[in-house]
């Protein structure tokens, strides 16, 4: 019990880390091991296997998503906005598909592995940014898709930054799918990230705008939400 008080108050009065701080890790462990870090599955690191990994998320998440689908008929007419690319694990069948591309991640390090992979697509636009701006035009994007990404950002306060981003940079009407961290965890953890349970989520969401139309995964790891820009 003893034990459990200490780690309580160790927990709380722990800083949480900053954008700079965590470009800094996320650099490293890029260099460290990036795919691992990236999708943490031990059987889907070697090269085919961490590519089909991508594929089939983007066929289960966007591809067959039917919100998705009414809002954007014809991907090949629309842009998407990557939070989070990484070395461009989903980020390639997003250009097999949609017109343009803009993959935006905290790491100079991912970006430039994305760049390498992925250099024969010229519909990709991948950008280092400071984890809280989007260099990006006022409702220039479709579609924003984030995936295993928000769950690591350390504060609300950043991850409410992106919501604001988001919403300047999305058109009218555009989807914004996101998958939030549904449950608490130590910031000791290389995965840590704020948690949000359903009624600050949608809060989170009107807030900067959002309506959202759909989400699953409360209380869970996986708090997926999909949010219409008013």
């Amino acid at each position: 019990m003893i034990r459990k008080i200490i780690d309580f108050f160790a927990e709380k009065f722990t800083q949480d880390e900053t954008a700079e701080e965590s470009k800094k890790k996320w650099n490293r462990l890029a260099v460290e091991n990036a795919k691992y870090f990236i999708y943490s599955d031990k059987t889907k690191q070697e090269d085919e296997n961490f590519r089909l990994s991508g594929e089939n998320d983007f066929n289960t998440l966007i591809e067959s998503d039917e919100i998705v689908k009414k809002s954007i008929p014809d991907f090949r007419k629309a842009t998407v906005l990557e939070i989070g690319c990484g070395i461009g694990r989903v980020t390639e069948f997003l250009a097999k598909n949609f017109e343009k591309v803009y993959a935006v991640d905290i790491s100079g390090e991912m970006i430039q592995k994305l760049k390498d992979r992925l250099k024969e697509y010229n519909n990709i636009i991948a950008i280092e940014n400071d984890g809280m701006h989007l260099p990006l035009p006022e409702k220039s994007v479709d579609f924003v898709f984030s995936y295993i990404v928000f769950q690591h950002m350390p504060q609300k306060n950043i991850i409410e930054k992106n919501f604001q981003e988001i919403g300047r940079v999305l058109k009218k009407g555009g989807i914004f799918k996101v998958q939030l961290r549904g449950v608490r965890v130590s910031k000791k953890e290389w995965y840590y990230g704020a948690e949000y349970n359903y009624d600050d989520a949608v809060l989170l969401a009107e807030k900067n705008n959002f309506q959202a139309l759909n989400y699953s995964g409360v209380g869970e790891k996986y708090f997926w939400l999909t949010l219409e820009k008013r």
